[in-house]
């Protein structure tokens, strides 16, 4: 992989990081000159190891590791779940009901995210209610085991993996039609030995390009997945970052204007800051990754 190309990825996350920072501080203070005097404060105070507790209260590195664990289960989930769609697909293509197959791929390609989250929160609740299956905790509490991570993490792997099955599949059918297929098949291989030593592997490059748009899909939802199922990772804390209360369910205002008394400027840039260094380490994973299986940048 060209330095050059990791020197763009890294640049890219410094400005995104700089963006997320002037707009942590500007819900703080409103106002651009106040934004920059909060900026100031912020990385004074973080700098010399002062008022960390003021800016930062809520966050533990448990909590960090409990969001790190579950972007990742998620995007690796993602790409499992193309992958084998699309081999299920291939391989029974000539049966009755791959058309209804097709259908059904495109419909749950086009249900937007969030509810995803709400269906696999009501489908947990039915295996509960009904069934008295209890392996994957619906009302999660306290700090997320390994266990509680599953169902969120399948969760969030469901848009990304439906989106790369139709992007896999597409480059796939493509592959099949190349002269090269057909003088294998002509030499004695067989169709299943064809698709998997050659048209699956070289249909993957599309994939591994489309990688970082699906992590980028997960990490966005990744907030609202860990609000509204209990997850309590880091960004949980966001909706007290912003000062929301979970009790009376509305912004903890005052008289003043545009002023929100708890919202932590600090809290808000740190989870902001995860987030980009999530984007950054994806961009820089699969980057190498295709570097390393085609010999060439992306």
């Amino acid at each position: 992989m060209k330095v050059a190309r990791i020197n763009e990825i890294l640049f890219q996350g410094l400005i995104a990081i700089i963006l997320v920072l002037f707009f942590s501080c500007f819900g703080k203070t409103p106002t651009f000159l106040g934004a920059l005097r909060e900026m100031f404060l912020l990385v004074s105070d973080t700098l010399r190891g002062q008022n960390l507790q003021a800016h930062y209260m809520g966050v533990t590195w448990l909590q960090v590791w409990a969001t790190l664990r579950l972007v990742i289960m998620s995007v690796l989930l993602s790409f499992l779940l193309g992958i084998t769609l699309v081999t299920l697909r291939i391989v029974g293509r000539k049966l009755p009901f791959a058309r209804l197959f097709q259908f059904i791929s495109a419909v749950l390609e086009a249900i937007p995210e969030p509810m995803y989250v709400v269906a696999m929160f009501i489908w947990v609740l039915f295996l509960i209610n009904h069934w008295g299956i209890t392996l994957f905790p619906a009302f999660l509490s306290g700090q997320p085991r390994f266990i509680d991570t599953v169902v969120p993490a399948v969760t969030l792997s469901l848009p990304g993996g439906f989106y790369l099955e139709r992007i896999l599949y597409m480059s796939v059918r493509e592959e099949i039609d190349k002269p090269y297929v057909r003088t294998a098949v002509s030499k004695g291989l067989s169709h299943q030995a064809v698709l998997f030593k050659h048209v699956l592997p070289n249909g993957l490059e599309v994939t591994l390009r489309q990688m970082p748009v699906v992590s980028s899909l997960i990490i966005s939802s990744a907030l609202f997945t860990e609000f509204f199922m209990n997850y309590q990772g880091a960004l949980y804390q966001f909706t007290f970052a912003v000062g929301w209360n979970m009790v009376t369910g509305a912004f903890q205002g005052s008289p003043k204007p545009f002023h929100l008394p708890l919202y932590q400027s600090g809290l808000v840039f740190l989870l902001g800051g995860l987030l980009v260094v999530l984007w950054v380490f994806f961009r820089i994973l699969f980057e190498w990754i295709y570097t390393v299986r085609y010999g060439r940048a992306s």
